[in-house]
């Protein structure tokens, strides 16, 4: 009896410290979701080119162990954001950009933003964008 005890005891704990290895700023594989445990400063990833030339970029202010602010902008091929000024006129993904950013800030973790609507292609970069800025080193 005793032997079972131990048995279940040791399997509880292993359990917890498997969760608590794989929770918060983690997905366990040692890449960043949330800024829990990152130093104060802005953070910036990017995304690969894609076939047409263009990427995005993420800008994310971290304060405190949270994301105060948050910045997203796609560019077009010659490194000019995507904008109607600039000729881009898919106005969906130009919204996307603010409403994901804003999402980022409530939600505090880029595995909970969903994918804006009209918009899954920004979306995916988005997620992708702040992924690589979360696990890079801050700029100030």
């Amino acid at each position: 009896m005793q032997k079972k005890i131990y048995l279940v005891v040791t399997v509880v704990l292993a359990l917890a410290l498997m969760a608590a290895c794989t929770s918060g700023q983690s997905n366990g594989n040692g890449n960043f979701t949330t800024p829990e445990g990152l130093a104060d400063g802005v953070y910036t990833g990017r995304t690969e080119k894609d076939e047409r030339g263009s990427f995005g970029e993420a800008k994310i202010t971290i304060a405190d162990g949270k994301i105060t602010e948050a910045e997203y902008v796609e560019y077009l091929d010659e490194g000019k954001p995507k904008s109607k000024e600039n000729g881009y006129e898919y106005e969906t993904a130009i919204e996307a950009f603010e409403k994901l950013a804003k999402e980022l800030i409530e939600r505090q973790d880029i595995n909970k933003i969903d994918d804006y609507s009209g918009a899954t292609s920004t979306s995916n970069n988005f997620r992708t964008a702040v992924k690589q800025a979360l696990n890079s080193k801050p700029s100030n």
